[in-house]
This record gives structure tokens, C-alpha cells and sequence, in this order.
């Protein structure tokens, strides 16, 4: 009677602990969530990283025009022109010789006609100088963690300057911004508008990459999951690629 007492609770104790395969898949899942975590953080370096270049070329850049606008322009040489020389001429000409020219022709020249100029083109209101200023505002009000202020200031580039290099990074960057604010559908949006406007820029894969993680704090994880797999179909070789993989395999058996 008392062996069948410690036999059963022998039993019990072994059925509710956990399997060795559990306790691994236990392990397996930490070992996921360390991972992402630290992917994030790379992720996020990797994006100031990038910010602290652009300043620094652009501010390179700045100097290098300052510095061309300050230098004296090159003397020119001044060349006296004598009047050519001919053969029956018993002496070279002197620098006070005058020079006839004489026009012939059988017939006088007619009155020449007036041609109607079009005026020069309107000078844009904004030129090249205010369009970095503006992005290069915009972008280290970001790096401030001024997320409201980048925004705008990136939405107001994107509307003034639609046709400029880089009117596809303001989109991206705007929409990076309204994620750090919490605004994850706008941010939605506007990458949307990226891969639309843009779908060769070089800012694509961010984009996915972003768009997907939106979709996910939105709750949407169906178009989470079309986001990322299209970042791994589209760019198998990028490193947002694999994390894009680990995403999709939290929710199902993984892609390849």
C-alpha cells in the first residue's frame, strides 16, 4: 500500500516537470528574443552611424564651396595684338598702326531683323543651398530625438522638393520619425509612398524592413508577414534580410 503511495507520486512528480525538450525549446526561445534584441540595438547604431556620415560629407562639402568661393580667380594675361605684317611692307608696323577694314559685296547689307527673346526662367524661390539646409535640419532634429519636429520638417522638404536626390531619405526618415513618435500607421504610409515614388532607392529595404515592423505594432500580422517576405524575397543578401527571417519565424515554421 505504501510502495503503490510513493510509486504514484513517483509518477506524479515526473508527469508534471518539465521534458528535456521543453526546458531546450524554453532555452531556444531566450536565446531568440537575446538576439532580436541585440539585432535591434545594431540596427539602431547602425542608423546613427549613417546620420553622422551624412552630416559630416555634407558639412565636408559646405567647406569645400566656401573655400572655392573665397579663392581669387586666376589673373589673365593681357595680350597686345599687333596688325599682321605684308610683303611689300619696308618696315614692321608699329603698336599705333591703324587697321582699315574694308566690306565688299555687290549689294548693301539689308536691315537686320528684330527676334523676339523670351524672358529667363523664374529663379525657384528655394535653390539648392535651402534644400540641404532644410534636410540637414530636419535629419539632426531626428538625431536630437526631436521626432515631432523631424517630421515635419522632412514632410516640408518632400513637398517643396519632390525632384531632389534626396526626396526619397526625407520619405524614409519621415516615416522613421512618426515611428519614434508612436504614429506607426502614418509612418506606414509613408513608406508606402516610398516604395511607390521611389522603388529603386537605395532606402527600400529599410523601408520593408520598417513598414513590416509598423504593421506589427498596429496588430496587422498578416501585412507584417507580406512586408518581410518581401524584404527576404527581394533582398535575400541584405542583413535586415535575417531579420526579417527571425520575425516571420516567431510566427510560422520559418523562410528560406
Amino acid at each position: 500500500m505504501l510502495s503503490g503511495a510513493v510509486c504514484g507520486l513517483s509518477l506524479t512528480s515526473v508527469g508534471c516537470g518539465p521534458t528535456v525538450s521543453q526546458a531546450e525549446f524554453r532555452q531556444l526561445s531566450e536565446r531568440v528574443q537575446t538576439l532580436q534584441a541585440q539585432a535591434g540595438r545594431y540596427d539602431t547604431q547602425m542608423t546613427d552611424l549613417q546620420n553622422q556620415v551624412f552630416l559630416i560629407t555634407d558639412q565636408q562639402s559646405r567647406e569645400r564651396a566656401d573655400a572655392d568661393a573665397r579663392r581669387p580667380p586666376p589673373h589673365l594675361q593681357v595680350v597686345k595684338l599687333a596688325p599682321p605684317t605684308t610683303k611689300n611692307a619696308t618696315s614692321a608696323p608699329s603698336a599705333n598702326d591703324v587697321i582699315d577694314i574694308e566690306l565688299t559685296g555687290d549689294q548693301e547689307p539689308g536691315p537686320l531683323s528684330v527676334v523676339k527673346v523670351p524672358p529667363p526662367a523664374a529663379i525657384p524661390r528655394h535653390d539648392a543651398a535651402d534644400a540641404d539646409g532644410l534636410f540637414r535640419d530636419a535629419l539632426r532634429a531626428f538625431r536630437e530625438g526631436r521626432a515631432d519636429e523631424a517630421s515635419k520638417l522632412f514632410a516640408r522638404f518632400v513637398e517643396r522638393y519632390p525632384d531632389h536626390a534626396h526626396a526619397d531619405k526625407a520619405l524614409y526618415w519621415m516615416g522613421e520619425s512618426r515611428f519614434e513618435s508612436g504614429a506607426f500607421a502614418e509612418a506606414i504610409q509613408n513608406f508606402k509612398t516610398l516604395l511607390l515614388r521611389y522603388p529603386r532607392s537605395g532606402k527600400v529595404a529599410e523601408a520593408l524592413f520598417r513598414m513590416g515592423v509598423s504593421y506589427e505594432r498596429v496588430g496587422s500580422a498578416s501585412e507584417a508577414r507580406q512586408a518581410f517576405s518581401d524584404l527576404v524575397s527581394n533582398y535575400p543578401n541584405s542583413a535586415l534580410s535575417d531579420l526579417a527571417r527571425v520575425r516571420l519565424s516567431n510566427t510560422s515554421g520559418g523562410v528560406k
